[in-house]
């Protein structure tokens, strides 16, 4: 994910080719926090099936490729991954609901939080972009955009304190 992020940021800068800081670096970011879920549903004993996030990344690529090479368009582009990473996050409450054996202990909760708030402001930033005209509006200067980037911060520390503190209480015992 680190790596999306750096690549986004270069938009423009030192590497120019749109594929790798838009398309390469939003993959990344979309990949890397499904890799995320698949270890935190590993970690508590849930299986999950690869293949629906796989067809839904490969759509997502799609889709990104389209509205950045076929039809230029930063809003469709904010709503594709806003949508995708919110329905995989959506997808990953619901299934840590419904099938976690165990008991659900504080950290495991604060994770749970930490997910509902990023679908949230991913759910905000997706109807934002709705109908919008003036981009540099949309994605620079707006506080959805600095909400949401000051957002997934925090709720990534939240997640790795967690984290820690769960499978540290597994170590004690």
């Amino acid at each position: 994910m680190a790596t999306g992020i750096l690549l986004i940021q270069l938009r423009g800068g030192i590497i120019p080719p749109l594929f790798l800081t838009i398309i390469l670096g939003n993959i990344l970011n979309v990949y890397g926090g499904y890799k995320i879920l698949h270890g935190i549903l590993d970690m508590i004993s849930i299986k999950i099936n690869s293949k629906f996030y796989a067809i839904g990344l490969g759509v997502f690529v799609v889709i990104h490729t389209y509205f950045t090479y076929s039809q230029s368009n930063v809003a469709a582009r904010i709503m594709n991954y806003s949508f995708f990473t919110g329905l995989m996050f959506l997808s990953f409450c619901y299934m840590f609901i419904k099938y976690s054996k165990e008991r659900l202990e504080i950290s495991l909760i604060m994770i749970l939080i930490s997910y509902a708030i990023n679908i949230l402001i991913l759910s905000v930033r997706f109807i934002n972009a709705v109908g919008y005209e003036d981009i540099s509006v949309l994605f620079r200067g707006a506080i959805i955009f600095k909400t949401f980037i000051l957002t997934s911060i925090m709720t990534t520390i939240i997640r790795a304190i967690s984290i820690i503190v769960y499978k540290t209480k597994d170590l004690i015992e």
